[in-house]
């Protein structure tokens, strides 16, 4: 059996998030968390057609139905996760940031880890999945954060986290079933894929502060310390996700473990998306 996931990934029908009306600082007015937030999105077109481009150009080589169709349904995921970001970012953009300056700073940035063989490629797309996973998982266990954002991008986070979970089994399962297990490849993917999606981040944060700086609403020391309090109370999310990835460094780390765990909550999410916004998760 090469698939360990174990369910369908399914298309949903085109979704509409409507941001319209969510204030510039969303997440309770909150200028950290606001651009953390903002800067993980603004990644997030250029990430997920990295991830596509690898799986396509992989999955070629996969025989097994059930692995093959869920190549295909990560690929259909992700590309509805960069276009929906994708709006978000440009209703980000409405307030005045310096998007071209943003934008040249995350073009082209996975494009040094494409030159490399496809089996380090490989192993760097389930190590980004798998802190994509975790980064959503603080966010949708967090009743605080969830209390303080604008329900539109509370919406928009919590789907894209829903859909997570399965991604990292089948870019899992697609390593495998090409390369076999390699831990040394998976501890070299995480190093390679944890930086840059580190260092991608502080920059764009920074970029984005450069505006509310420039416009009296943090000075700068305090945006400094803002990103250095990531890591420590009162917000912690970093050195909460450096603790929650230790799992992934465990010679006998499966993500489909995590199944049993949180599917339940993934499927209350589901639940709630469905009951707020009837039309979101409607199936074809």
């Amino acid at each position: 059996m090469y698939s360990h996931t174990p369910l369908v990934l399914e298309q949903r029908k085109e979704l509409h998030f409507v941001f319209d009306g969510a204030p510039e600082y969303w997440c309770g007015d909150d200028v950290v968390l606001t651009h953390f937030f903002n800067a993980l999105s603004m990644i997030g077109p250029e990430a997920e057609r990295f991830l596509i481009r690898v799986i396509r150009k992989l999955k070629d080589k996969v025989s097994d139905k059930k692995l093959l169709d869920d190549c295909d349904g990560f690929i259909r995921q992700e590309a509805m996760h960069s276009r929906i970001h994708t709006d978000f970012n440009q209703y980000v953009a409405s307030f005045g940031y310096d998007m071209q300056k943003i934008e040249a700073a995350i073009s082209g940035s996975f494009d040094s880890i494409m030159s490399r063989d496809p089996c380090l490629q490989l192993d760097v797309v389930r190590a980004a999945e798998h802190l994509i996973y975790e980064i959503s998982m603080l966010i949708v266990r967090d009743k605080r954060l969830e209390n303080m954002m604008a329900p539109a991008v509370g919406r928009l986070l919590r789907w894209h986290a829903m859909e997570e979970i399965e991604h990292c089994s089948v870019a899992h399962d697609l390593y495998v079933y090409l390369y076999g297990e390699s831990y040394l490849g998976r501890m070299k993917g995480f190093m390679l894929g944890g930086k840059l999606l580190a260092d991608l981040t502080r920059k764009i944060y920074d970029l984005l502060m450069e505006k509310s700086i420039a416009e009296g609403v943090i000075a700068k020391e305090q945006s400094l310390r803002g990103w250095a309090s990531l890591w420590v109370p009162p917000y912690g999310m970093l050195s909460q996700l450096l603790m929650n990835s230790v799992g992934y460094a465990k010679p006998n780390f499966r993500p489909w473990h995590n199944f049993e765990r949180d599917m339940p909550l993934m499927k209350s999410i589901e639940s709630q998306l469905r009951a707020s916004n009837p039309e979101l998760l409607s199936h074809n």
